[in-house]
């Protein structure tokens, strides 16, 4: 016998009716037996000794005494992961187990703790049953045998399921003894599948069974050991600010903190009907292999994190059913591109996810491709260089023509790719939008929620609560700010922090966030110096210039990571700017003190370095550009996807004369761009700039603004994307409904379902009825909708 599995146990219950004997949950609501457990009985008694749940008597709802199976109504047990049940084709002997409740004289000596009894299944020679090969005698005391084929003894496991891995094979109905060997007969769970009435009754019984080939015990042994250290790894998201404030933990279980994201489907025509927009679960479910793009922060590697995690323990919502019990490879894109050994074949899948655990069977992820039970989580194609995404998109290709049953979902920054990348390979394109109003309610409470359960001290985080989601309700800049779950812990970090006041800018959230984290957050505003450590102890403000090389050393190379050597080297460099520093010790010392302290710079297991989040690495580049009077760098770099973040906070940072000069360097880059997309992409940016300047010379404004009046309305899919960056402040520049081109209506209508505004709403409503009286009979639209 051998421990099981993290949640197996939690399974299976004792089964107490004509006869006592054991069972199995395959649903929080059913529970599976044998018929001759609960005999002629209405109801049966039901206990799970290691949860305590459904314990009393529950109704039989089917019985079958021919096919000796039934289903009692036990409870609103939860489970660890949800059983799959599966069927056995092969012709080689493929290790199982059995758990049990032993009853008789073993309950009596040594409790209800349920045991494992490991064994063989050898190849099915008659469908209607399936057979066990104990490795052990299954006794509760050598030396006093029991007679395995009496009901009564401490060996009858009557009931007990059979799983090959985590998959649901069949069900003790008997067992033998020969020549010393014990062996279990069991129902298949195919019989089950097959039966018109059980199906009728109980939906968990899927349309097709899944098909157990794989008969390696090293295999099996190897994914519950890879499936334990995947959900170490994810199944907790760092809840931004947390580690910050006083608190006792500072990361929080990823299913309390996840949150299921409003999304769209890409490649429908464009339409003004809201019901076009669902939750990333749903459109999820039933896509073999979807292209999710989203802002940075807007939540797309902790959704992979959550689905990777939710497939290992087989405990996703109905909509996405289908991925319970998929492997599960998450492979951070950015660390493996452009690096020895280049991008990773089957072989080496299992290393690049950065799950710690022993080696994987030779050909193991191999055999989980071939046999179709992959789900690959390809993430941050827009971390990788724009010289090598075309391998990058090679390679996916390769790997899923190869295997084409594997499921696949990748994830990329919005514009960092063009419309149907993945097209050929048939993805389909989703987008991720900005938290709605409701979304952001649900992540405040769930944040506070968090703070308080963490043991914050100090204000009231309840009342800190109902100040937060009273303001955002009221004050529209602070809310557009918090549309992506990242920006949005920022607003509530820095709230708690000030006890209700954070600012509203973009750059001064940043600014101050990075205060939060590099000061003492228990002095706030007033200790400017970090606590000593590794020998060191900076000023925020030396902070930060370190920080700062090494970001704009990451922008300018177009990477997310910096390797140790590297990091060195431009340290050296900062502390030739910076005499001051030299005392503090050489750069391998104030290289360990950042990434102890800081917690902005965090070490890979390939000893690798990178920021916690891009956003930060942005902010610090624009910090470095603005201090240094590199302006003339962003222009360069203005086309470049990138680095729009960077001239947006940049920006913000900009003395009056030097945001005059960004403006109009993006214009004048903007004339020079290659096509007229790009063209109206820096226009945009330009307008974006000077959209929260207070002080501004007013020809300045009128020049941009003059110039996006060339790109509206939007006469193409592609260019209503690129205006939609304006957000609300777009609409004042529109003309009315009744006065656009046949040509604008569809593009325009596109752009305002873009923006998550009641003004926006109300102007797609006018469009809405403009399209309506335009519909030719018995037709649709030139819109579409």
């Amino acid at each position: 016998m051998t421990p099981g599995r993290p949640g197996h146990e939690d399974l299976v219950v004792m089964v107490a009716g004509e006869v006592q004997g054991t069972g199995v949950r395959i649903s929080p609501h059913l529970v599976l037996t044998c018929a001759r457990v609960v005999g002629a009985r209405q109801s049966a008694r039901v206990i799970n000794p290691a949860t305590s749940v459904g314990r009393g008597d529950h109704p039989v709802i089917w019985s079958d005494s021919r096919l000796d199976a039934a289903v009692l109504l036990a409870g609103n047990g939860r489970l660890g992961f949800q059983p799959r049940l599966g069927a056995l084709a092969t012709d080689r002997p493929v290790p199982g187990r059995i758990i049990g409740h032993p009853v008789g004289r073993g309950s009596a000596r040594g409790g209800f703790k349920a045991r494992w009894f490991t064994g063989t299944v050898p190849p099915v020679t008659d469908p209607g049953t399936l057979l066990f090969d104990f490795d052990t005698p299954p006794e509760d005391d050598p030396a006093d045998p029991a007679d395995p084929t009496d009901p009564h003894s401490v060996t009858s496991l009557i009931g007990a399921p059979l799983f090959a891995g985590d998959t649901l094979l069949g069900l003790v109905q008997r067992l033998s003894g020969n020549g010393g060997r014990i062996r279990a007969h069991c129902l298949p769970t195919r019989r089950l599948a097959e039966h018109p009435g059980l199906c009728a009754l109980a939906p968990w019984i899927p349309s097709s069974l899944e098909t157990v080939v794989h008969g390696r015990p090293d295999d099996i042994r190897y994914e519950e050991e890879y499936g334990a250290a995947l959900v170490h790894a994810y199944r907790k998201t760092m809840v931004f600010g947390l580690d910050a404030l006083d608190v006792l933990e500072s990361q929080w279980d990823l299913d309390t903190a996840y949150l299921s994201l409003a999304a769209a489907f890409e490649g429908r025509a464009p339409t003004t009907d809201p019901s076009d927009v669902e939750r990333v679960d749903t459109l999820l479910g039933g896509r073999h292999r979807v292209l999710l793009r989203g802002e940075a922060g807007s939540g797309k590697t902790t959704l992979l994190m959550w689905l990777a995690a939710r497939a290992v323990t087989r405990s996703f919502p109905s909509e996405l059913r289908e991925l319970n019990g998929l492997v599960p490879f998450l492979i951070p894109l950015c660390s493996v591109s452009g690096k020895e050994p280049g991008l990773p074949g089957p072989e080496r899948l299992p290393k690049v996810t950065r799950i710690v655990g022993p080696d994987a069977p030779e050909g193991w992820a191999l055999r989980v491709l071939s046999e179709g039970r992959a789900l690959l989580l390809v993430d941050g194609v827009d971390e990788v260089p724009a010289r090598e995404r075309e391998a990058a998109r090679h390679w996916l290709g390769e790997l899923l023509r190869e295997f084409p049953e594997t499921r696949c979902v990748v994830t990329v920054r919005p514009s960092a790719v063009v419309q149907d990348w993945l097209a050929s390979d048939d993805f389909d394109e989703g987008l991720l939008l900005p938290l709605g109003d409701s979304d952001i309610e649900g992540f405040v409470s769930a944040w506070f929620a968090a703070a308080r359960a963490c043991g914050r001290s100090g204000s009231e985080p309840s009342l800190l609560e109902a100040g937060l989601l009273r303001r955002l309700a009221h004050d529209r800049t602070l809310r557009d700010f918090a549309r992506t779950p990242l920006l949005c812990g920022v607003v509530c970090a820095l709230h708690l922090q000030h006890g209700g006041d954070p600012p509203e800018q973009p750059w001064v959230l940043y600014g101050q966030a990075l205060r939060m984290l590099l000061g003492d957050g228990d002095s706030w505003g007033v200790v400017h110096l970090s606590r000593p450590s590794e020998g060191v102890a900076l000023s925020i403000e030396e902070h930060c210039h370190l920080l700062q090389q090494l970001a704009v050393w990451l922008m300018r190379n177009d990477r997310s990571e910096i390797s140790r050597a590297q990091a060195l080297v431009q340290l050296e460099s900062a502390l030739i700017a910076a005499p001051a520093l030299l005392s503090q010790g050489p750069a391998d010392r104030l290289l360990r003190y950042l990434l102890n302290r800081s917690g902005l710079l965090t070490e890979q297991s390939d000893g690798s370095l990178r920021f916690l989040h891009r956003a930060f690495q942005s902010f610090l580049t624009a910090k470095e550009v603005v201090e240094g009077d590199y302006l003339g760098e962003l222009f360069i770099r203005a086309e470049d996807e990138q680095w729009s973040d960077v001239v947006l906070l940049a920006a913000g940072q900009c003395s009056r004369l030097q945001l005059a000069r960004l403006a109009l360097g993006l214009l004048a880059t903007a004339d020079s761009a290659r096509d007229l997309n790009g063209k109206a992409r820096l226009s945009v940016l330009a307008a974006l700039c000077i959209q929260h300047a207070s002080t501004l010379e007013p020809d300045v404004r009128e020049t941009v603004e003059r110039t996006l009046y060339a790109y509206l309305p939007p006469l193409s899919t592609t260019m209503a994307d690129v205006l939609s960056g304006l957000g609300l402040s777009v609409l004042t520049l529109l003309p009315e409904p009744e006065e656009l081109p046949a040509e604008a209506l569809a593009p325009t209508a596109r752009l305002v379902r873009r923006i998550d505004d009641p003004a926006a709403r109300v102007y797609a409503e006018r469009l809405a009825l403009r399209l309506a009286r335009e519909r030719p009979p018995g037709g649709s639209s030139a819109a579409g909708a």
